[in-house]
């Protein structure tokens, strides 16, 4: 179903975001909660949805409030580079939920784009010099903060590298075509 819905977004020109990433069961004390896990419930039961949507393609994956298995989720370089990037191959953008980081160093576990902080807040808001940094000096092969030279990822998943603008209501929807291909 995940895999389905991303695909319906992007057809339309837009960037799917999947959320909350990871094992984000609860409401109550979301910004507390430290969700405890083995790695085999993890990838068994907690991520086959998120695995589908990358796998289909989403532009980006946002990280959750909670901590899993004692590291925040924003923070957690096993979740965001050992599973997301390595294990699945995501090749978009990680970004937090509103107000989720706590450490600029989040960007060298594997997040992207920090929400809801301005420069002009301060020290909180340093993640955001590093990534506007890293934008900057991305495709000039400088050292990025987590040790390695690759490019700033930017949100791709047409193989043509364009988006469409989404279709306006009453708009011809595109014409249908057949299922699995691009």
């Amino acid at each position: 179903m995940a895999a389905d819905e991303v695909r319906g977004i992007q057809d339309q020109g837009l960037m799917a975001t999947v959320k909350h990433f990871a094992a984000n069961n609860q409401e109550y004390q979301r910004e507390t909660i430290d969700a405890t896990v083995d790695e085999q419930t993890l990838q068994e039961v907690e991520l086959p949805a998120f695995r589908s949507a990358v796998k289909a393609g989403a532009a980006s994956v946002m990280c959750s409030y909670n901590s899993v298995n004692g590291t925040h989720a924003c923070s957690n370089e096993h979740l965001l580079q050992d599973v997301l990037r390595e294990q699945w191959d995501f090749r978009g953008w990680v970004l937090s939920d509103w107000l989720a980081t706590h450490a600029t160093s989040d960007i060298t576990k594997g997040l992207d784009q920090e929400l809801g902080v301005e420069l002009a807040l301060g020290p909180a808001g340093a993640g955001l010099q590093v990534l506007l940094l890293r934008a900057q000096d991305g495709h000039r092969g400088r050292q990025h903060p987590r040790g390695d030279a690759r490019p700033v990822r930017h949100p791709h998943p047409r193989p043509d590298g364009a988006f469409r603008p989404a279709r306006r209501q009453g708009d011809r929807a595109p014409a249908a075509r057949p299922r699995g291909r691009p």
